[in-house]
């Protein structure tokens, strides 16, 4: 049984609560980044660059995956990591600022249907200081 073949109800229920469509190569990519025991809570889509990806919310990390045929970038943040995190949105994408110390990493183009209930669950798990393009620079409570 190849790893597009694993039964992951946990990714599958993430999946469609939000309609995302996953390609075999971003399944089987998605299976490789998952540690044995961890739990999907929310997935979305990315995109930025020409290229699409995933991003994953599991019960213990952040995961970005994008995997074409030329590029595999596969990037974790656990929560105990992250110091602060600010989320901006237009009408369609956003994209999550993810802070770590003085250290700042951006995901891109997190489509915004999906990246709501993502983002809320982030900051209730990750415990950390939370902005908002509404809240300026003021934390969120």
């Amino acid at each position: 049984m190849s790893q597009a073949d694993v039964e992951r109800p946990d990714l599958e229920d993430a999946r469609r609560r939000v309609h995302v469509v996953l390609g075999g190569r971003e399944r089987a990519a998605l299976l490789r980044a998952l540690d044995d025991g961890e739990s999907v809570l929310h997935v979305a889509r990315t995109h930025s660059g020409g290229h699409s990806g995933v991003v994953l919310l599991t019960d213990r990390r952040l995961i970005t995956v994008v995997d074409t045929r030329f590029t595999h970038h596969v990037n974790s943040w656990p929560y105990e990591a992250l110091t602060a995190v600010h989320w901006a949105h237009g009408e369609h994408h956003g994209t999550l600022h993810l802070f770590s110390g003085a250290h700042m990493d951006l995901v891109p183009g997190i489509e915004v249907h999906a990246a709501r209930p993502l983002v809320e669950a982030l900051r209730k798990r990750a415990a950390v200081q939370t902005m908002t393009e509404d809240d300026g620079d003021r934390p969120a409570p």
